[in-house]
């Protein structure tokens, strides 16, 4: 897979050809998360479109799933370090809510208002 930065270097180029080939003349409308990472990627696309590209708005719907007490971890931290907990996510991993996070199933009923 494409790394973050050959993704951010990509994505102006292919947000062009969408523009040019589906939304020429429309305004075009940005939404990304509030997480910062989110802003560095759109900025080099709302530098290229900026004439047809409005500001982007920011929504907290569109944040990671909040991972509570493992966030930071990798898979393998967590079933070393918590294995009660990884074999409960493992039981019902779209139901199953980390202590302090939410579950993919919150997940998808918080963007379901986006």
């Amino acid at each position: 897979p494409p790394s973050k930065q050959q993704i951010t270097t990509l994505l102006p180029n292919l947000t062009r050809r969408f523009i040019s080939e589906r939304a020429d003349g429309f305004d075009v409308h940005c939404h990304t998360s509030t997480l910062g990472r989110s802003s560095n990627t759109v900025a080099p696309f709302l530098e290229i479109h900026e004439a047809q590209v409005s500001d982007p708005a920011c929504w907290s719907a569109l944040n990671n799933l909040d991972t509570g007490i493992c966030h930071g971890m990798t898979v393998d931290q967590v079933q070393e370090t918590m294995p009660e907990e990884f074999a409960r996510f493992e039981a019902d991993p779209f139901h199953h809510r980390v202590t302090g996070g939410e579950s993919y199933s919150d997940l998808v009923k918080r963007l379901e208002s986006f």
